[in-house]
């Protein structure tokens, strides 16, 4: 048997131990409620869900509604006129359904006449008479018998159900009895393998501590070696070292000693070229001046000459104009003449 089946038999066990304690409880309830009709086995089913439910909803539902009637074998002329409510009893499923799904009514007066008019129609129910309570009884009984003829077949059910639980409850126990032996079987299993597992953590301990010596014998070897090894390289580089640093202080005071005299020689070379750049600024100020000079005498004379010659063509202007002028008003004359003869030879 697994771990799993064991579990499982021990929920089973537990949960039919309180379904039995449950219905110890609800049976002290029902005989309170309802006195002899609790069965003396132990559970009521009163208190069982009904299977009614279950059985409309499998079974295919008829649209033709059901009737139930009860009648009497004496039934007289009379009484198939009157209406009684324990007479017959129709039941419409659907339309039970249809009416507590569907909303509010509309108001219609047709409807409302024709009702009120069938109604007046019906008889009148008479006045109860001993005929009608006999009929009442009668339906009281054949109700009461009915209800007990269901009790007894749901206590039939009812007894089969607890004699199952109590095979049940039996089978629990021997599981649980085979479960208990497994259990100290278990205990034992496991006490001799603690102790190989003690025996064997002894002796892991014991080869632990000769390979930590071991261990330690070889780490404590490598770092001496290892130690000489550094001293003897650290040796060496010191070595090196101070011949490269000498090596290179003596290129570095060479390399300076050259660079002092690029200097040097750049201080003459930029001196030399200053001063030459200098005499030939101030032979170029000396040129520049002198041509500002001559360029001066230059303009004078130029505006001598001008003025010279602006007189005398003013002089020319001024003396020749007056003719000019004279000139020019003989020729307008003429023309003008030439024109009022031209004119006169066209229209005469």
């Amino acid at each position: 048997m697994t771990t799993m089946d064991k579990s499982m038999s021990s929920a089973a066990s537990d949960r039919l131990s309180i379904e039995s304690e449950q219905s110890i409880l609800n049976t002290s309830r029902a005989s309170k409620v309802f006195g002899s009709l609790v069965m003396e086995e132990g559970d009521s089913l009163c208190y069982s869900p009904s299977p009614m439910p279950q059985k409309i909803a499998i079974a295919p539902r008829s649209v033709t509604p059901k009737r139930f009637t009860f009648e009497d074998t004496n039934k007289s002329k009379d009484e198939s006129t009157t209406r009684h409510p324990l007479r017959s009893l129709d039941v419409d499923q659907n339309s039970m359904q249809k009416r507590s799904m569907s909303t509010k009514p509309t108001y219609n007066p047709q409807k409302k006449k024709k009702i009120t008019k069938d109604r007046s129609t019906y008889p009148r129910r008479p006045a109860s008479s001993a005929r009608s309570r006999d009929l009442v009884k009668k339906t009281q009984d054949a109700i009461n018998s009915a209800t007990n003829s269901v009790n007894e077949t749901l206590n039939a059910a009812k007894r089969s159900r607890t004699l199952a639980e109590k095979s049940k409850l039996k089978e629990t126990e021997r599981l649980k009895e085979e479960l208990r032996a497994e259990k100290e079987e278990a205990e034992a299993f496991y006490a001799e393998a603690e102790r190989a597992k003690r025996e064997i953590l002894e002796m892991r301990s014991k080869l632990n501590t000769k390979f930590r010596r071991a261990k330690a014998d070889r780490e404590r070897q490598s770092r001496e070696a290892r130690r000489e090894a550094i001293e003897r390289e650290t040796k060496f580089k010191s070595s090196v070292f101070r011949d490269h640093q000498r090596t290179l202080k003596e290129e570095e005071t060479r390399r300076k000693r050259m660079s002092m005299d690029a200097r040097a020689r750049l201080r003459q070379n930029k001196k030399e070229g200053e001063h030459k750049m200098q005499m030939a600024r101030i032979e170029e100020h000396k040129a520049m001046i002198e041509d500002r000079h001559e360029s001066s005498l230059a303009f004078r004379e130029s505006a001598k000459a001008q003025a010279e010659r602006r007189r005398k063509s003013f002089a020319f202007r001024n003396g020749d104009a007056r003719r000019i002028r004279q000139l020019h008003e003989q020729m307008e004359a003429e023309k003008n003449m030439e024109k009022h003869e031209s004119y006169e030879l066209k229209w005469t």
